[in-house]
């Protein structure tokens, strides 16, 4: 979803970097107007963790839920999600990981091995991500805060890399009620979105 819309902003506003076989990830700030993107949809044995470093994006389901992302957010996704929409704030920046499971799956279990006793169970992940409804986010807990203290001191590759290992990291066993997850439905046909602001540790739906 974010990776196709990415993909095709390379250059001026995006740069991809390829990190290990199966894993690629995107350094982007996006520059003027929002930016609307209708019926987004994340593949099949894909997934994708947004680190939010400034601006904020909104989702939207089909029954009138949505998400919103904003600075110090790190937004999961896969595939799943019965969206209507994604807007993206003409101020967004951040890091986007993007996850190809089958060819990934090796690399990240390469990985993990560096970590110590750590295990990747890429079909726990899923069946994680299923029971979120295809999308989680966390935000301002300490180590989100530790997260984005380290990474706007990092550029470019150095970005990417070090997102990839935070991602590793994240996936279970993350507690799930440490993350936070649709938020309450659209009031009337012409209101504002009743969006998730905040964070697993005292986030608020507005309405």
């Amino acid at each position: 979803m974010l990776e196709e819309f990415l993909r095709k902003r390379e250059g001026a506003d995006a740069r991809w970097y390829p990190i290990m076989e199966g894993v690629t990830a995107c350094s982007f700030s996006l520059k003027g107007k929002t930016l609307e993107q209708p019926d987004p949809v994340v593949e099949p044995q894909r997934f994708e963790t947004l680190f939010c470093q400034g601006g904020g994006l909104t989702l939207e389901r089909r029954d009138g839920r949505c998400l919103r992302v904003e600075g110090g957010g790190i937004l999961l996704l896969s595939h799943g999600q019965a969206l209507r929409g994604v807007r993206l704030d003409g101020g967004l920046r951040g890091v986007l990981v993007a996850v190809n499971a089958p060819a990934a799956r090796r690399s990240l279990a390469a990985l993990c091995g560096l970590m110590g006793e750590l295990r990747l169970d890429t079909g726990a992940v899923r069946r994680w991500m299923a029971q979120k409804e295809g999308c989680g986010l966390l935000a301002d807990v300490p180590w989100s805060r530790a997260v984005f203290g380290a990474l706007d001191e990092l550029n470019g590759l150095e970005q990417g890399r070090y997102c990839v290992w935070k991602v590793v990291e994240l996936l279970p066993p993350v507690p799930a009620q440490r993350l936070a997850g649709w938020g309450a439905a659209l009031r009337g046909r012409g209101g504002s979105l009743g969006c998730l602001s905040g964070g697993p540790s005292g986030g608020k739906a507005h309405h």
